[in-house]
């Protein structure tokens, strides 16, 4: 198997699809996002926007499929389950960003389990927002992966942030794989 830092699928979900699932998302209740750390406090200004922590097994299952492909063809990491789904909102008259970070939580829980892989659905057209793009450390992404219905997972650890929407709305899905301690 090829190992990869990032799978990718560019336009793979339809925009009908896409507009299905941030009308399901909707439904969820909105709060202001934050950043934990692994003693679970708040951690400075890194981010402002807002998240629908969602549960419904439609998209969880949509979710799982599309990281367990990621995982089958690029990672190889041992994983067990998506941990949860958070619909994400940054609007460009508020100024939304989600500045550098990585998605793992480190414990010295030897019972606890890890953050492996991220997916980012991307639920908006390009043309809907300026800004909002989602960079990763050190690699250059392909510009294809910013539009409606793209798919990227990549793993949890790799630094990551999403520049300032500057006009406009981006909404994404973001799920996170766990698994057994790294080791």
């Amino acid at each position: 198997m090829a190992r990869y830092e990032v799978w990718g699928m560019t336009q793979e979900l339809s925009p009908e699809m896409c507009q299905d699932i941030t009308d399901e998302c909707l439904r969820f209740p909105s709060e202001e996002a934050k950043v934990s750390n692994s003693s679970n406090n708040v951690t400075g200004k890194v981010r402002d926007s807002h998240v629908r922590w969602v549960d419904s097994p439609r998209v969880m299952s949509l979710l799982d499929h599309y990281t367990r492909m990621a995982n089958r063809e690029s990672f190889g990491v041992d994983v067990d389950r998506i941990y949860s789904a958070q619909f994400t909102e940054y609007h460009g008259d508020q100024r939304h960003y989600f500045d550098w970070h990585g998605d793992t939580m480190w414990t010295n829980n030897p019972h606890a389990l890890d953050r492996k892989l991220t997916t980012i659905v991307q639920l908006t057209p390009r043309s809907d927002y300026e800004g909002g793009e989602l960079q990763i450390a050190n690699l250059n992404l392909d510009t294809g992966l910013h539009e409606q219905g793209s798919i990227i997972v990549f793993l949890s650890f790799m630094s990551h942030r999403v520049t300032p929407v500057t006009d406009g709305c981006r909404n994404s899905l973001v799920s996170w794989m766990e698994g057994p301690v790294w080791r």
